[in-house]
């Protein structure tokens, strides 16, 4: 198995770090400000950790409220013909 670069260290730490701040009870929004100051320091690495947080949460929270409400959508009738 291939080593991970330091750079890659860091974007996995910081990955890891906002997932567990998540889970704590910072918001996504928290996360997004946090990734600006970081990219006016030109972090890079770290800007991708917070980055690939920040999509894995918001794809999580989607997937989530779409299984919440996939009752609701395998009762939905649309005629296709009247959208055309």
């Amino acid at each position: 198995m291939k080593s991970l670069s330091d750079g890659e260290k860091i974007k996995e730490e910081y990955f890891n770090l906002c997932i567990h701040d998540i889970r704590t009870g910072l918001s996504i929004l928290d996360l997004r400000l946090m990734l600006k100051e970081y990219e006016k320091q030109e972090l890079y690495w770290e800007c991708a950790g917070i980055n690939k947080a920040i999509e894995f949460i918001t794809f999580r929270l989607m997937f989530e409220l779409t299984k919440a409400d996939s009752k609701q959508f395998n009762n939905l009738n649309i005629n296709y013909e009247t959208i055309r």
